[in-house]
């Protein structure tokens, strides 16, 4: 019921059919913007959990209109935006095309501050807001990168 890492942008892998009110389907209902997301109910049916607060409800087939319990996973919003970059082709970090960063510029950055400077010196340093700087600098954004004293 929870999204297990290598399940990020692989897709349903079992074959099932995506379903809706419990009915395999094998295309888009005409008005699937305007019926209920009863995905939710699906999982809590299956599973007997919903999603907290801090989480979401991710597709592993990408029809947002599947209730089929097989297909649908509790992740976390960076993870579903995960998936999602991996299966279409998008952009992450500073390979998006509006980026202010480098990976190299938050590998400084997080050099810069385990030396002691500011948050806002580094801030203006590199042309950012303090809140850009200090996501960056404690993962917030830029996760899983590692820092410049391990590189």
């Amino acid at each position: 019921m929870y999204v297990q890492p290598h399940e990020l942008g692989q897709g349903v892998v079992d074959g099932s059919p995506c379903m809706m009110d419990g009915e395999p389907v094998s295309e888009p209902p005409a008005n699937r913007h305007h019926r209920p997301r009863k995905y939710k109910k699906a999982l809590w049916r299956a599973y007997g959990v919903l999603p907290k607060p801090n989480e979401c409800v991710m597709h592993l087939c990408d029809n947002g209109w599947c209730d089929n319990p097989q297909h649908l996973r509790i992740a976390t919003y960076s993870q579903n935006t995960l998936d999602a970059t991996i299966k279409r082709g998008g952009s992450l970090g500073g390979d998006r095309p509006h980026a202010k960063l480098t990976k190299a510029d938050v590998f400084e950055m997080r050099r810069l501050r385990l030396e002691g400077m500011s948050y806002q010196r580094i801030a203006d340093q590199f042309n950012v807001v303090v809140s850009c700087a200090y996501n960056a600098i404690n993962e917030i954004t830029w996760k899983g990168i590692g820092n410049a004293i391990e590189q």
